[in-house]
């Protein structure tokens, strides 16, 4: 027996090493490239060039022929510094995503970026791809605030329109693009799932013709989509699309009405997570995936080969740390992969750099580029200003718009999100009511001028082990990091008078957290909700979440989903048992937050709102501060008179597109039909921005103040600050940043009598000429 048993641990053990061997044997050819940075997050192949994106390293090419890589990093021109998202135009010109500055261009000898102002439809990208057939060469771009599409013209002119819920989009939220052959457009959203368009896209249809709104598109169980959380879109020469999710891969023929889940349904949830794709010279399809390094799925085959990095052994105490095995795929979470015309494929990971696979395809004929023979093609010019009888459109169009009442009012919309602001807050966000999250460790820090007591409360869900409880964690008590939010400035002024700390830095990290790490990744939950009682009238609700350790082992996975519901009337504030009972009124999803985002929504009082962040099968869910705005631009107590007729004389309504005329009527129907508004005021703003800025008479003061309205509701805040100055107003942020303490008491909560008597001093508004 003990013969047998020894026998049979030496047969498991070369069966074993047999698989260890083949995985090393298969994962061999890598090399590894350190040069474009630890933290790659795309790729893009073209002709005999390789584009890579990173964090915080820039945009970087390899030129396949001479075996020679050039960084194009911050300061240069400058390019931004972080790339989400690249693809190569039919004219060789090179677009990609950014953190918040929109979209960048490179022609070969110079950048140029477009924000909102300048064309593109948000200021974060998160996927360009670009039509390759030069009788269309449109330019996709998916933004958090729609998808916009760059039609070339005659040299560098070219139109620009960004699409919305307006157009039949699902969501603003567009996290992926693609075109397929034909100049079908597939583009899917952060959890609404999938919508395509044909030419001359007029119209965007939602998968299975599902009307957009608040409601799931995809059920899970059905043959569909494993999730309508999207992250990348691929398709083949063939029509073949491949559309990858947080919970695995879906696969659909051309002409097929049905999806096969094709990667990750036999896998425990959070552990089918996929990113980037891309389709070899073969038709195999490459998949990243978050936790289990590169798959290779063959169609005709039955499983994905696998790419892995198996286990290293790990430092012992008092001994270096092992090096590195040769040859072996740097790391297992793959955000991107490409594959070459030379037959390599490239896996980009987020933690390890850039690996090649030689061979590991067919060679193919480098894709062509036109070549006009005159050397670069022109950077692209930015939107032109609209015309006069453009303007009058966008009225009569508001116009229109018809009221609704407030029973039929939706309790909460979907907001652009807001990843240019980051820490700086103060003046911003929450001149209402602000919830520092745990800056005071076990306790938070209330701030804001509001009216009304903004009563809220803060828990983990149900799904917790017994006695655990929502964690209070300061990580830095003092930080220069622009993604940590500045503490308020009284409770700040304290600190300082207490000789805790001198005047910089004067940011905190704090956060709540649902101590997720805790728990299997299987399980979801515990999740953390905030209830709030909305006062009386429209507000902005704004949520901050920064991955501060987000380059650190488990915390680069977290990838949260929001849901916001109204909680029924007479349940207790603390009450949260039956919350998936409640209609979902609205939600959204935040990922890839290395660089800090407020997500917002537009949300109507009195009721009380429970807003949930699902853990989502990631890592620990974490939450910065809770904002809360009027959304007067100008609210009281900060301003309590202006001038009259600040925006200038305004026109009757149907008679002129004056300006002044457009800027009230939008300020009338996001109370009136703030779906509406939600889903299509944002480009009419940009455009009266572009309007404001072209105009002869540009610095006036009226043309000032609309241009800086304009901008507050783009939250392009450093322009509408600087807007109000020339116009004779005292910023809110510049109100907030003179603040002190008294020297006595605690300010927590007395934002109000603080600002008022500051005002009643120093007359933030000056004297109308």
């Amino acid at each position: 027996m003990r013969t047998q048993y020894s026998l049979g641990r030496i047969f498991a053990f070369a069966a074993l090493l047999s698989a260890t061997l083949a995985a090393c044997a298969r994962a061999e050819p890598w090399t590894a490239y350190s040069g474009p940075g630890r933290f790659i997050t795309s790729l893009c192949a073209s002709g005999d060039t390789l584009w890579a994106g990173t964090e915080d390293e820039g945009l970087w090419r390899y030129n396949l022929v001479s075996g020679e890589w050039r960084q194009f990093e911050a300061g240069y021109d400058p390019p931004p510094a972080s790339v989400y998202g690249i693809a190569v135009d039919v004219r060789g010109r090179v677009w990609f995503g950014t953190l918040n500055q929109g979209v960048a261009v490179h022609n070969g000898r110079a950048f140029q970026t477009y924000g909102v102002l300048e064309g593109c439809g948000g200021e974060r990208v998160f996927d360009v791809a670009a039509d390759p057939d030069p009788s269309r060469g449109n330019v996709w771009i998916a933004t958090d605030s729609g998808l916009t599409r760059y039609t070339p013209g005659q040299g560098d002119d070219g139109v620009w329109q960004t699409y919305t819920r307006r157009h039949g989009l699902p969501s603003e939220q567009v996290t992926a693009v693609a075109v397929a052959p034909g100049g079908r457009i597939w583009v899917g959203t952060e959890c609404d799932g999938l919508a395509w368009s044909d030419p001359p896209y007029e119209r965007w249809t939602p998968w299975r013709g599902t009307p957009p709104g608040f409601m799931e598109i995809f059920v899970k169980g059905q043959p569909d989509l494993p999730s309508p959380m999207v992250n990348a879109i691929a398709i083949r020469g063939d029509g073949t699309i491949a559309v990858s999710t947080t919970a695995g891969v879906a696969v659909k023929a051309k002409d097929e009405g049905r999806w096969t889940w094709a990667y990750g349904a036999d896998l425990a949830p959070g552990d089918n997570y996929t990113c980037r794709m891309a389709w070899d010279g073969s038709g195999r399809l490459w998949i990243a995936t978050r936790k289990s390094g590169l798959a290779r799925l063959d169609l005709a085959g039955s499983k994905a080969e696998m790419f892995q990095r198996p286990p290293q052994p790990k430092a012992q105490p008092g001994y270096p740390p092992p090096t590195p095995q040769p040859g072996l795929l740097p790391e297992n979470y793959a955000k991107a992969v490409a594959a070459t015309s030379d037959g390599a494929v490239w896996c980009g990971t987020y933690g390890g750099g850039l690996a090649r696979l030689a061979g590991a395809a067919p060679t193919v004929a480098a894709a062509s580029i036109t070549d006009t023979g005159k050397g670069p093609a022109p950077l692209p010019k930015p939107a032109a200003p609209p015309e006069e009888q453009d303007l009058r459109a966008m009225l009569d169009e508001v116009l229109r718009v018809p009221a609704l009442p407030p029973e039929e009012q939706p309790v909460a919309v979907r907001l652009d999100d807001d990843w240019l602001t980051r820490g700086d807050w103060l003046g911003r966000y929450g001149r209402y009511w602000a919830c520092l999250c745990a800056i005071c460790s076990p306790g938070n820090y209330l701030w804001g001028a509001g009216a009304d007591k903004v009563g809220y409360y803060a828990c983990i869900g149900k799904a917790r082990k017994s006695g655990d409880s929502l964690r209070y964690w300061v990580h830095w008590l003092y930080t220069e990091n622009p993604n940590s939010l500045e503490m308020p400035p009284t409770y700040f002024h304290s600190r300082v008078l207490k000789n805790f700390q001198t005047w910089e830095p004067c940011r905190r990290q704090a956060e709540w957290c649902d101590n997720g790490h805790e728990y299997p990744t299987k399980q979801d939950g515990p999740d953390l909700y905030c209830m709030l009682r909305i006062p009386p009238g429209q507000f902005y609700l704004s949520l901050y979440f920064n991955n501060k350790d987000g380059h650190m082992g488990n915390n680069r996975f977290r990838d949260f989903r929001l849901s916001v519901r109204r909680q029924p009337p007479g349940k207790d504030l603390i009450n949260i048992d039956d919350f998936d009972a409640w209609p979902e009124a609205a939600r959204g999803r935040i990922a890839d937050f290395w660089g800090g985002a407020y997500k917002r929504f537009l949300v109507r009082g009195p009721q009380t709102l429970a807003v949930r962040v699902e853990r989502s099968h990631s890592f620990n869910t974490i939450l910065m501060g809770v904002f809360l705005d009027s959304v007067q631009e100008l609210p009281d107590p900060y301003y309590p008179a202006l001038p009259p007729d600040r925006w200038g004389p305004t026109a009757q309504p149907g008679t002129a597109a004056a300006p002044a005329c457009l800027l009230e009527e939008l300020e009338r129907v996001r109370d009136r039909n703030p779906a509406w508004w939600a889903a299509s005021a944002r480009p009419m703003y940009a455009a009266l921005a572009r309007h404001e800025k072209a105009l002869p008479d540009a610095n006036s003061q009226p043309g000032t103040a609309r241009l800086g309205t304009a901008c507050y509701h783009l939250g392009l805040y450093a322009r509408w600050e600087a807007a109000l100055t020339r116009t004779g107003i005292t910023p809110s942020r510049q109100i907030e940043k003179a603040l002190r303490w008294d020297g006595k008491g605690d300010f927590d909560g007395k934002g109000r009598e603080v600002v008022s008597e500051y005002v009643r001093t120093h007359a933030p508004v000056a004297p109308a000429p």
